[in-house]
């Protein structure tokens, strides 16, 4: 995750007319393709899937995202 995070961060900068600030982070082992999600009539999740090459895999389901970025408390995820 922190790769993805890393990623973003940048892109952000390599633009000259966005800023960004992190707002904390999370661990998941081996993350990979995170994606917001939602079901019909559910509230928005982040989906994010981990695996490595010679070990079992994972799919993790991280609901309150949308609120998270919102009151700043993506840290307590």
């Amino acid at each position: 995750m922190k790769f993805a995070a890393s990623l973003v961060f940048a892109l952000a900068n390599a633009t000259a007319d966005v800023t960004s600030t992190s707002m904390g982070h999370f661990s998941l082992k081996n993350a990979a393709f995170p994606s917001v999600a939602q079901f019909s009539g559910s509230e928005r999740f982040l989906l994010c899937s981990s695996f490595g090459a010679l070990s079992s895999g994972a799919i993790y389901v991280v609901p309150g995202i949308e609120g998270a970025v919102q009151n700043n408390t993506v840290s307590k995820l």
